[in-house]
């Protein structure tokens, strides 16, 4: 069944005003983030020339973290490395420092730590896209339920990510990982289950499964075609664990090229997808959860 305000490939397009709606969000919070990651580098600056000698800078617990991002570590990288083998990168990258630097060393440490924290900022932008789009899916959620009489409950992270929404015996379970698929699934809605061990129990059990879903929240029109291809992929993976379980399979998605748009479409025509949605178009993803939630 096609949803009612898809009329055709052209209705899944992300509208230009929306793109630009984006990108200004997304210019606005990295002006923020950027200027915690400026005033990080002024306060370890400001305490490398209390130090006075580079050969002081290894031994200083107060600013390890900002020394080993200095050297070249992401706060990812360290913890696939062992202690001793990061302290002898950090010995040899301030022995660079001092050799390139000399009396300057102070600012080039300064700047190599603004290099490597400025290279997550593109994957502290995506995390915080997907939180947005996350708390957007969860509140709209949340309202379709109220409107029907429902009382759910929501689990979040300390960071304020939506874990889950559950009501009824039933359970709706963002970014988790399925026993099922080996793999974690955007958005996944079981019935059945009342607390954690029947959570578990209902996890590993094809037949608590009503709906799964992928969500894509960025915004770049030039990212789009790989999320859809992403997407496709995760739900061809589901489609094969699951095979004739009656499971409904949906996508919805930021940036939608109308490329993409045909194939959603025809996937909808088709049978292989339930239901779509564009994230950006409110109508859209209010029947996406209206549905979702009435099954």
């Amino acid at each position: 069944m096609i949803p009612k305000f898809i009329a055709g490939p052209d209705d899944l397009v992300t509208p230009p005003a929306a793109v630009s709606d984006g990108f200004l969000w997304q210019a606005k919070n990295k002006r923020m983030l950027a200027g915690a990651m400026v005033d990080e580098a002024e306060a370890l600056g400001r305490h490398l020339e209390t130090l006075g000698d580079i050969g002081l800078v290894a031994k200083n617990e107060t600013i390890r973290q900002g020394v080993l991002a200095a050297a070249g570590f992401s706060d990812k990288s360290q913890n696939h490395i062992d202690a001793k083998e990061l302290n002898l990168a950090v010995r040899s990258a301030l022995q660079q420092i001092a050799e390139r630097a000399g009396d300057g060393w102070q600012d080039e440490i300064v700047s190599r730590y603004l290099l490597t924290r400025g290279d997550t900022l593109g994957g502290s932008m995506r995390n915080l896209t997907g939180t947005r789009a996350n708390k957007m899916f969860a509140s709209r959620t949340i309202v379709a339920l109220r409107k029907v009489g429902a009382q759910p409950e929501m689990e979040k992270t300390n960071r304020g990510k939506v874990k889950s929404i559950s009501w009824n015996k039933r359970l709706l379970l963002f970014d988790k990982k399925c026993p099922l698929t080996g793999n974690n699934i955007d958005v996944m809605f079981l019935e059945g289950t009342d607390g954690l061990g029947s959570q578990a129990a209902c996890l590993a059990d094809p037949s608590c499964y009503l709906a799964c879903g992928e969500l894509k929240a960025g915004i770049d029109p030039a990212g789009a075609d790989e999320h859809w291809k992403t997407a496709r992929s995760a739900l061809n993976r589901i489609r094969a664990t699951f095979g004739s379980a009656g499971l409904a399979l949906f996508f919805a998605a930021a940036a939608i090229e109308l490329g993409m748009a045909r194939e959603i479409y025809s996937d909808l025509s088709s049978g292989r997808l339930a239901h779509a949605a564009n994230l950006t178009i409110d109508e859209q993803l209010d029947d996406l959860i209206s549905w979702l939630v009435s099954l």
